[in-house]
């Protein structure tokens, strides 16, 4: 039991001390029910449309990849219970016009996301990963706390 206890308060210290260091925060926000215009590709469906705030809280710049700040590469995760695995909902990116954009310390930027209607009573997460600098290798994913669908 004490050695159970030690592994579990590691793993505590651990993940906080990631979450304190990450150098952006995704904050989602208060969902709204929208519905697909004719003439596109899911036409008629309801959608829940969440509007996610990044905010860099670091004392440097960070990059984000994507077609521009407002329009950043991210993964949505859903799951059916708090206890429930997360699954990654596989937005495709084609890359065409891509590039890095910086966000300069203790700015923020807005873009939404959005989940079929079918996933109401799930939750969700968005992740997202953030650069030291335009020409770094190494990604540093940061996620959003879990949100119910409603």
């Amino acid at each position: 039991m004490k050695t159970l206890t030690i592994v579990l308060s590691a793993f505590l210290v651990t993940t906080l001390a990631m979450a304190a260091d990450a150098p952006v925060q995704l904050r989602l926000d208060a969902p709204k029910h929208t519905k697909a215009p004719p003439g596109s590709a899911t036409a008629g469906s309801t959608w829940v449309q969440f509007p996610v705030r990044v905010t860099n809280t670091s004392a440097r710049p960070v990059w984000l990849s994507g077609y521009s700040l407002g329009s950043p590469f991210y993964s949505i995760f859903t799951r059916q219970a708090d206890s429930g695995a997360w699954a990654d909902r596989g937005i495709g990116y084609c890359g065409t016009g891509a590039g890095t954009h910086q966000l300069a310390p203790g700015a923020a930027t807005t873009f939404s996301v959005s989940v079929p209607a079918r996933y109401i009573g799930h939750q969700v997460r968005v992740e997202l990963s953030v650069l030291d600098s335009p020409k770094d290798a190494k990604l540093i994913t940061v996620s959003s706390d879990a949100r119910s669908i409603k």
